[in-house]
């Protein structure tokens, strides 16, 4: 044996000394050297991982002692907001680990334990069984550095499992420790098996060290299954109790598609994600992206301040996705060197059986680690972007919250939250592509050089000429997004007002006109994005420019600099197209990625300027910073002083050279109640606002002192969608229900909140309510939280006469609670019986100048001060409440069955919005695209089975690379033509008939059903929604489209190329069907979800904008500002489980493309071994093009999935359209069918349409009306009115009769609740007829019912003897004239129409007649200042009063229907409330200017004011839906029961008549 030993060392021990890496064949046949094992295999990764483990230590004990310091601060105190959050939040309230998991831990100590035991076992047999020889010098250090590493896993698992944040779940298992476990034994395995071929498989040290293995493989075990071990009711994440393995092939997210796949997703039911994306841990974070000191200058800070300090916030966890994708860098570019051996190991003759099962298993090492490091890669970056857009959209509104009202920020911030952060977020997610690229690029080109030599440098040329164009087209790009998502914003914030007025739209009869509106809006907004478009389309072209012209040019280059008998052989070619194909893919990516990101740095410049605006400046912290006492310098103080105001003038606008109010001082005592009153328009809201500090004093040296807590009620109230309940006790600390008690009985509400179902909401802005509800709610809310200062903007205006004398009594009165309280109020009112019981009396006249002011006495005031208000009106109690007891208690949208909207609906109306022809086209473009990308590699698979040997080649090479640049310049032209037809052609027809469609959704819904759906659900739908259509679903379109189609090809290219794969084509088939089956289900919910969520966020900014004046006076931002991130992280929670179902996906994608690797190589090996007998054997060419294939197939499935997940939710965006159409109940255009109508007194007129002239004398009459808020079966009982007439009808033949018939009837309607009861009244042409009633008593309803808004479920309305069941209501609301309680002026602001067009669009009057009609209405000066006639409508240039705003809204009305009125024609006005908010001696003038313009127009007017009432021909009194009294005022000897009902007695006509009130004239 000696002798015949070779004498080379190599064969000796020795050759295990040496680094290696590959030992002697003669020693070990395809191995490593012991050397390199110990050195690579066990002392570098022990090495790292003490030196990882040691710094998570430090960390986790510093962490320790930071969060034993904040608990002691924090546990003090409980957050005010945590009644109000829910879903999701449940995530904040972290449950007790279980007794399960300790156990667990004991277990993972004990089995750690034994394991380093078993180590310092192997380690002393090494030493002492081992001879010294036959160890290298490494040996044993290695042994002592594995068993020292193995000693720190115990310690490591111990503190993650004791000194962990509480509030980061059931973390028992290091993910540090699990990494280490699973490379040590993938690493140490070979080590064993070195082991066992140099000292026995039978020795003691290998038995010792298989022990130890199977060991890590338990540990392992142990680890992966410590979710588990929690208890069932725990509210911590799966992920993060998730071990290694866990997390790397995404099983922590079973549970959610097994909870998907078998039952409907839920906010509430989805499961809680990472903690470290908890709404206020993000907060604390990026807390410094807001800027310390706003500049009030957009980039002052610098360009890209917002951007690094986005990088800033996220700390070392933006590098976190480095080391994946270094690895999958790593093993893509490993790639091609699998190629060119396999093509080598088939071209190259019979080889050892070993290279074969080499290249097997590298196979599978390379594509499961581009599967795995994917899967860590985008799962670490997409929460990464998760946090930044938490941190945005939270900064945002922050930022609102600290910024004065202006008009637009609303629009802003919506748009912001949405399309800003989306692009930020979505383009973000891919910055690691950014550094990367230029590494793979500069390896991939030098492997490339290797190839082809010089020539393989042009690929730098074109790669750098895409660039250059990419950056171009990138900068201009973030230029014409400002300019598309301006017009975007314009858009926003007309339907926003359209949403906050529709009711009032609904009875003007305006919805076309501002249907029509919203569409002009939508065309300036598409033409605005035209450019934008147009560069997408550059982008894609360039992005493609490099994998189509690289192989024409580097090839043409090497041809040119060679003989032109060059030829390729099947691996230069072939690895030099992989080595330029994994050039240009990612490339492909990173050039659309590139304009993107210009794209994105305009969305954080928007957000950035944004950040830097000039904050609110609470003028009343700096005052009581001067001195704590309101009292001027050097006055002795004899009481306290509440507010004082000290030579200070004020104006809505900071560079007014002429400020409303002047001069100003004012001094209130602490318990004072002062009212303020004066002209519309004279600055008495001004002057409110001025003490909130809202607004600034002008001059020099002036100074606004509040001393105390203060409540605030706007004149238009604002409320949230909650229950009424809960709107009372909203801010409230005071847990005492007496006191609660106390001010609902005081605001009059007892009644009205034990009708109300307490889960039922009361609608965005309280739109199911009552204008007098909605007041007294404001009211109740704001004495609830017992403010030191109460202020009131005329908030009493909306409420019946009676209801207010109680209120004014319990809240003002000497036993009255403010009175008890001590509370200093200030308010604005016209009403003289406020007035009375206030200390001191203000008026500001028409020169902004603030002076004492005593009403003038009248008998009424001697009749307040000696009876009882109650005297006379107890017969009006008990009461029932306005509609909103039922009609609001079923949910805003149907949430039981919600309709069911199939995958084939939603692409069947998205195809239907593009049109049958465009369809066509871009199918046909789709295949052109993909046919033309992919011929080339067969073609280049025809050139080297020709070239293969240069004398039998049937043409030269000429023929060959002429055609091939033809074919790789053909889809340059495809996609161009592709792509311009869907960014230029298709996104404007689509986004326009979807948009329309929803606004003919909401134009059309019934006004029971759109009162009911919040705000924000709707605009999220116009917003988010469309924006997804309009951006996002194209890109996703036309990314799927090309990647399904490509895919396609390459499969059938590999396929063809390699026969022996097609057999594994129908497994690969039924596996993806499976899993897309399997996958669908749940993302699929998840992103409807994520786009529901949405809309809780829209909700929150939009009232929290609109009370910001209300919030910021109590004081109450921090808990507003607690809730919305409640609601943040309901929407974080679907955005983040949806990237992580996507990214689980891209992972089992590449496990498919490595398990269709594996079957080709194997395949490929197999028949190379034993093909030759049986004739089978596999070319060089067809391996070189199953390869080319199967190289980028991985990432073309990859961008297949992400473009196809992200489809899933703009689709998503159609889906909610889709569905929000079908389950929208529309109205009827006419209630019943005509030949159907009852036409006793109309005569047969009812069949057909109305003549244009109708209603020509404005007669209107009811009979027996029963109405109803709900919506369902509306046409039920409308043919049957029956029980509901009276038992005479009134005749029609212009015979003076009573005016009002009232009757009854003994059917009882117990099933309905009826708003209106059996209401039957006549008016007659021309008369004027007010209708007063106690606080949702039906007055409104009754003109809802005239309009056709509520269902009459019984009787008969008929104008002029037409019945208006037959007419159709858009013809109805069209001949009805009508201003609404909320004046509603226009949404087209932005769009160019003039102030005279929204007057008098159809230009009856002449400029002299309309400039005559605003004199008349008092608001001619303001359309001067405004600019005139010509002016823009916008709220920003007009800046009206509430009480202007009807003045305009009154003009409006003359000017369209005063030129038939004053000559001659007749027709109906509807006044809900419209002069609320005017003082008395202007609400007269108002009634003048209506009988001169409109003098033979029929009136039916709402109001509360007995002085205006008493004006009309007739008072018609409702009470609980029915008609309580009728009086004509003008009769001697009328019934009392109307002065009754005001508190009033028949002296108080008596004093009118002669005078005794001329101040009410």
């Amino acid at each position: 044996m000696a002798s015949s030993a070779p004498s080379s060392s190599s064969c000796t021990f020795q050759a295990e000394s040496s680094f290696g890496p590959a030992v002697a064949s003669c020693r070990r046949a395809f191995d490593f050297t012991l050397y390199f094992e110990e050195v690579v295999f066990v002392l570098v990764p022990s090495c790292v991982f003490i030196l990882l483990a040691a710094t998570r230590l430090l960390f986790i004990l510093r962490r320790a002692r930071r969060f034993t310091t904040a608990t002691a601060a924090t546990t003090t105190s409980t957050d005010t907001s945590s009644s109000h959050s829910c879903g999701n939040a449940a995530q904040n309230q972290h449950t007790p680990i279980g007794h399960g998991l300790a156990h667990h831990h004991i277990l993972q100590q004990c089995t750690a334990g034994l394991l380093v035991t078993l180590h310092v076992a192997g380690l002393i047999l090494l030493c002492t069984t081992v001879p010294s020889r036959q160890r290298t010098d490494l040996s044993v250090p290695a042994s002592v550095v594995a068993a020292l590493a193995f000693g720190v896993v115990p310690v490591l698992a111990h503190f993650e499992h004791k000194r962990r944040r509480p509030s980061s779940g059931p973390r028992s298992s290091s993910l540090l420790v699990g990494l280490f476990l699973c490379v040590a034994v993938l690493l140490r395995a070979p080590l064993v098996r070195t082991h066992a071929a140099l000292y026995g498989s039978g020795s003691a040290l290998v038995a010792v060290e298989i022990a130890s293995l199977v060991l890590q493989l338990v540990l392992i075990a142990v680890g992966e299954v410590s979710s588990w071990a929690a208890d069932a009711t725990s509210n911590f994440s799966p992920e993060e109790s998730a071990g290694f393995l866990g997390r790397s092939f995404g099983s922590w997210l079973w549970g959610t598609f097994v909870t998907g796949y078998r039952t409907t997703l839920s906010l509430d039911s989805l499961v809680p994600i990472d903690s470290s994306l908890e709404s206020r841990i993000v907060a604390t974070s990026f807390d410094h992206i807001l800027p310390v000191s706003p500049s009030g200058k957009p980039g002052k800070n610098g360009q890209y301040r917002l951007l690094l300090a986005l990088f800033r916030s996220l700390g070392l966890y933006a590098l976190a996705p480095v080391i994946p994708r270094l690895c999958l860098a790593g093993f893509t570019l490993a790639q091609p060197f699998l190629a060119s051996a396999t093509i080598n190991y088939i071209g190259n003759g019979p080889a050892p059986d070993r290279d074969g099962y080499g290249l097997i298993g590298a196979t599978f090492l390379i594509y499961t680690g581009i599967a795995v490091s994917t899967g860590w890669y985008w799962s670490l970056s997409y929460k990464n972007v998760t946090k930044i857009r938490g941190g945005l959209v939270d900064g945002v509104s922050q930022k609102m919250l600290r910024l004065s009202q202006q008009h637009g920020t609303e629009s802003k911030v919506l748009t912001m939250m949405i399309n800003d952060v989306y692009r930020i977020t979505s383009t973000l997610a891919y910055a690691h592509e950014l550094w990367v690229a230029p590494i793979e690029t500069a390896i991939g080109t030098w492997m490339l050089c290797r190839h082809v030599g010089p020539p393989g440098l042009v690929v730098l040329g074109i790669i750098g000429v895409c660039l250059g164009t990419s950056t171009y087209v990138g900068k201009h790009m973030a230029i014409q997004q400002g300019v598309w998502l301006a017009a975007v914003e314009r858009r926003i914030g007309a339907t926003k007002k359209m949403l906050a007025s529709i009711k009032a739209i609904k009875m003007m009869g305006a919805g076309p006109s501002v249907a029509e509106a919203l569409e002009r809006l939508r065309r300036l907004e598409f033409a605005a994005s035209r450019k934008f478009r147009a560069l997408i389309v550059g982008t894609l072209l360039s992005s493609y420019s490099t994998a189509t012209l690289a192989p024409v040019l580097v090839f043409g280059t090497y041809i040119g600099a060679t003989t032109a008998a060059a030829d390729f052989s099947a691996s230069t070619l072939f690895t030099s197209l992989i080595w330029i194909s994994l050039l240009a893919s990612p490339l492909i990516q990173l050039l659309q990625i590139i304009p993107s990101f210009g794209a994105a740095l305009g969305s954080l410049e928007r957000i950035d300027a944004f950040f830097e605006k000039q904050e609110f400046t609470d003028e009343r912290d700096e005052a009581t910073a001067v001195d704590s006492s309101c009292s001027e310098k050097g006055e002795k103080k004899k009481e306290h002083v509440s507010l004082s105001i000290h030579n200070s003038s004020f104006s809505y606008t900071d560079d007014s050279e002429d400020p409303i109010l002047k001069d100003v001082n004012l001094v209130i005592n602490r318990g004072q109640h002062v009212v303020v009153t004066g002209p519309a328009g004279c600055g008495k809201s001004l002057l409110l606002q001025a003490i909130l500090g809202e607004v600034a004093p002008q001059n020099s040296g002036s100074r606004v002192c509040v001393d105390g807590k203060v409540a605030f009620c706007s004149q238009t109230p604002w409320l949230e969608n909650l229950s009424a309940r809960q709107v009372v006790s909203r801010f409230s600390r005071d847990k005492d229900p007496s006191w609660t008690d106390r001010v609902v009985d005081a605001c009059e509400l007892r009644e009205f909140l034990e009708a109300q179902d307490p889960d039922a909401t009361i609608g965005s802005q309280g739109s199911m309510l009552s204008g007098g509800e909605r007041q007294r709610l404001a009211l109740a809310r704001a004495i609830q939280s017992r403010p030191d200062i109460l202020l009131l903007d005329d908030v009493l205006s909306p409420i019946d006469y009676v209801t207010k004398k109680r209120i004014l009594r319990q809240l003002f009165g000497k036993s009255g609670i403010l009175h008890e309280t001590g509370t200093t109020v200030v308010q604005v009112t016209q009403d003289h019986a406020v007035a009375q019981l206030a200390d001191i009396v203000l008026r500001l006249d028409e020169t902004g100048a603030l002076r004492p002011y005593q009403f003038p006495p009248s008998q009424a005031d001697v009749e307040d001060e000696n009876g009882d208000v109650d005297n006379g009106a107890e017969n009006t109690r008990p009461r029932e409440s306005s509609h909103t007891t039922e009609a609001q208690s079923g949910p805003p949208e149907p949430k039981s069955k919600p309709t069911e909207i199939t995958d084939r609906k939603v692409y069947a109306t998205y195809f239907e919005s593009i049109g049958f022809l465009n369809l066509v086209l871009f199918i046909g473009g789709g295949i052109i695209f993909a046919f033309c990308l992919k011929f080339p590699n067969v073609w280049v698979g025809w050139w080297t089975a020709d070239s293969s040997d240069p004398d039998e080649a049937s043409h030269n090479i000429g023929y060959w690379f002429g055609i091939y640049a033809m074919l790789n310049v053909l889809p340059l032209i495809a996609v161009a033509g592709w792509v311009a037809q869907l960014m230029m052609l298709i996104v404007p027809l689509s986004g326009s008939k979807l948009h329309r469609k929803l606004v003919d959704t909401v134009s059309k819904a019934t006004f029971s059903f759109i009162s009911r759906v919040d705000t924000g659900s709707l605009l999220n739908r116009f917003n988010q929604d469309l924006m997804f259509v309009d951006s996002r679903l194209p890109l996703d379109l036309f990314n799927t489209a090309a990647a399904l189609l490509t895919g396609i090809a390459q499969v059938i290219l590999i396929g063809v190329s390699a026969v022996y794969v097609l057999a594994s084509i129908p497994v690969l088939a039924a596996v993806l069907f499976l899993l897309q089956h399997f996958y669908l289900r749940t993302s699929k919910q998840l992103r409807h979800l994520d786009l529901q969520s949405k809309a809780e966020l829209h909700t929150r900014l939009s009232e929290s904008y609109q009370g910001l004046a209300t919030i910021r006076a109590a004081r109450w931002q921090r808990q507003v500002h607690a809730e919305f991130q409640a609601g943040l992280d309901r929407s974080q929670a679907p955005v983040y489980l949806l990237w992580m179902v996507q990214t689980w996906l891209k992972l089992v994608l590449n496990l498919v493309v490595a398990g269709l690797a594996l079957v080709v190589m194997g395949a490929a090996v197999g028949l190379h071994q034993h093909g030759s007998s049986s004739g089978a054997s596999a070319s060089a060419s067809g391996i070189g093009i199953a390869f080319l294939n199967l190289t980028t197939l991985g990432e073309t499935m990859t961008n297949l999935l992400t473009a196809w997940t992200s489809l899933e939710t703009t689709l998503g965006a159609i889906a909610r359209i889709v569905s929000f159409s079908r389950d929208t109940p529309a109205e009827r255009d006419v209630l019943v069918r005509p030949d159907s109508l009852d036409h006793g007194g109309g005569g047969g007129g009812d069949r057909a349409e109305p003549p244009e002239s109708w209603p020509e004398s404005g007669g209107i009459k009811l009979e027996g009306v029963w109405a109803t808020y709900d919506d369902d079966d509306e046409s039920d009982e409308n043919t049957d009115d029956s029980g509901g007439r009276p038992a005479t009808d009134v005749a029609a033949d212009g015979e003076k009769h009573e005016a009002t018939t009232i009757t009854t009837t003994s059917s009882t309607m117990t099933t309905t609740h009826y708003a209106l009861k059996d209401i039957s009244l006549e008016v007659r042409p021309g008369e004027r007829v007010a209708v007063c009633g106690r606080t949702g008593s039906g007055k409104s309803t009754l003109l809802l019912a005239l309009l056709g808004l509520v269902a009459v479920r019984r009787g008969r309305i008929s104008i002029d003897g037409r019945d208006v069941a037959g007419v159709p209501r858009a013809r109805l609301r069209g001949a009805v004239h009508v201003i609404p309680q909320d004046p509603f002026i226009s949404v087209a602001s932005g769009n160019g129409e003039t102030i005279r067009e929204a007057l008098d669009p159809a230009g009856k009057l002449g400029d002299e007649e309309v400039t005559d009609v605003l004199q008349d209405c008092g608001v001619l000066d303001k359309i001067v200042g405004a600019g005139g006639l010509a002016a823009s409508v916008s709220d920003e240039a007009l800046s009206l009063s509430a009480g202007e705003r009807q003045l305009f809204v009154l003009a409006r009305l003359i000017c369209r229907a005063g030129g038939r009125c004053r000559h001659g024609g007749g027709g109906i006005l509807l006044l809900d409330e419209a002069t609320s908010s005017l003082d008395v001696n202007t609400d007269g003038k108002t009634a003048e200017v209506l009988r001169k313009w409109l003098p033979n127009m029929t009136v039916l007017s709402v109001l509360h004011r007995l002085e205006a009432a008493l004006k009309y021909d007739r008072v018609v009194v409702l009470e609980g839906g029915r008609v309580a009294h009728v009086v004509t005022p003008s009769e001697s000897t009328v019934s009392s029961d109307i002065f009754a009902f005001f508190g009033r007695s028949r002296s108080f006509l008596e004093s009118r008549e002669t005078g005794g009130v001329s101040w009410l004239e």
